[in-house]
């Protein structure tokens, strides 16, 4: 009966913790998408509407995020019955906000009007094809062309 009791204390532990610092997170990841509205992010290669008066240079940025035991648990329950893995979204999407606002501090301190092309790559970490080593994790790598006018 104890061991239930101290598991589900965990259990709870984890939960609650875990959104704690998602929304923290999060809440992090929106003041810094406000402070760089003025420099916008373009997927596409746009080369052919810029001249010589624009130099540009490539930057890249990267992070690693991790979840936590109770996503990983529910996940892992989840995945037996088959559906969308809703924990892991928002891991993803924390990760590409977070390259990308990092990527745009690099462009903001080289004095970029705009980052062109950008992409962006993941890979997983964390877990061993033989079995669970550790919390599953990603790294988002994200890299673009920063252009500027010419001094």
């Amino acid at each position: 009966m104890i061991q239930l009791i101290i598991f589900l204390s965990l259990f709870a532990i984890a939960y609650f913790s875990g959104r704690y610092f998602e929304k923290v997170h999060y809440k992090s990841i929106l003041e810094r998408e406000k402070e760089y509205l003025h420099l916008p992010v373009i997927a596409g290669d746009w080369k052919d509407q810029y001249d010589e008066t624009y130099e540009g240079t490539l930057l890249s940025a990267g992070i690693v995020v991790g979840s936590d035991y109770f996503k990983t648990t529910v996940s892992g329950v989840r995945s037996l019955f088959g559906g969308r893995l809703k924990n892991y979204e928002s891991l993803l999407d924390r990760g590409r906000r977070e390259a990308t606002l990092r990527l745009q501090s690099k462009a903001a301190k080289w004095g970029a009007e705009k980052i062109l092309n950008l992409r962006l790559e993941s890979s997983s970490m964390g877990m061993s094809r033989g079995g669970n080593s550790g919390l599953p994790s990603v790294e988002i790598f994200a890299y673009g062309t920063a252009v500027k006018k010419r001094p």
